[in-house]
């Protein structure tokens, strides 16, 4: 049985379609620097996806009307694969969409949201880039691969959402005082994802 839950496609659809190998070959190296109610501090970790549900996102969709994109939730470890307490949620997808604010790069190349670059990131790093998207998504749910991630705060209900950018550890320890206090809310969010590197 697959590991990966196709909701509303057939296996058959997407190991019928490719990614566009330019696009992996324009990849940015991933950088290495460095839960609702659980998060880790920004930095590298390891990830191992442990729900990978695909699913074609209805027409209506805010953000991404009729695109395909993978669910995933991921458990986290330190890099030599120390379990830590705590979930990654994030999502992928095989279809190019344009990052909404900078579609380009300084040097013309285009740029891609985080769902399509993430899942190109996964493809290269998992050595399946010249697969079927399908089999990307299976391998995506089967092996680990390093992630950087980073510790997103937000001041709770606010409307629209009013992140928050701590430079210091001071100021992070301040945004986790109010996180238990109820008045910031946290996250983790994986911003690339490489080759396991021992």
């Amino acid at each position: 049985m697959s590991p990966v839950n196709y909701d509303n496609l057939t296996m058959e659809d997407l190991f019928q379609q490719h990614v566009e190998q330019q696009d992996i070959e324009n990849l940015p190296e991933p950088s290495q620097s460095g839960g609702a109610f659980l998060s880790h501090p920004t930095g590298g970790y390891r990830i191992q996806a442990e729900t990978v549900g695909v699913e074609k996102l209805a027409l209506d969709d805010l953000y991404n009307p009729g695109r395909t994109r993978g669910h995933i939730q991921a458990a986290i470890m330190q890099k030599d694969g120390t379990p830590l307490k705590g979930k990654v949620f994030f999502d992928v997808s095989h279809e190019p969409k344009p990052h909404p604010t900078k579609p380009t790069t300084k040097d013309g190349k285009p740029r891609y949201d985080s769902a399509y670059t993430l899942f190109l990131q996964a493809a290269k790093a998992l050595g399946v880039e010249k697969e079927a998207v399908g089999s990307i998504y299976e391998a995506l749910a089967q092996y680990p691969l390093d992630a950087f991630i980073t510790e997103d705060f937000w001041v709770k209900d606010s409307k629209p959402r009013e992140y928050l950018k701590p430079v210091t550890p001071v100021d992070y320890e301040n945004c986790r005082v109010k996180v238990k206090s109820g008045e910031y809310a946290t996250r983790n969010s994986v911003r690339t994802l490489s080759k396991i590197k021992e």
